[in-house]
């Protein structure tokens, strides 16, 4: 399993961190469009189906994201 990009993981840690807004987030995620290239397309199809609206988004995004990121 490959790692996120540095740049890109920074993003997700900023989201998590409460960094970066949820909504600045969604609009990032949906205007990079080689992310999907980073991630196993199973895992892909679950991320990008998330309810960015839910209020159990971080937990449901680290769920799928963990294995992704380089802590």
């Amino acid at each position: 399993m490959d790692k996120f990009p540095t740049d890109i993981q920074i993003e997700f840690f900023k989201t998590l961190n409460d960094e970066v807004s949820i909504e600045s987030f969604e609009q990032w995620v949906y205007k990079t469009k080689e992310l999907e290239a980073f991630f196993e397309p199973s895992d892909f199809i679950e991320f990008i189906s998330l309810n960015f609206k839910d209020r159990h988004l971080k937990h449901k995004m680290k769920k799928i994201v963990d294995k992704y990121l380089d802590y």
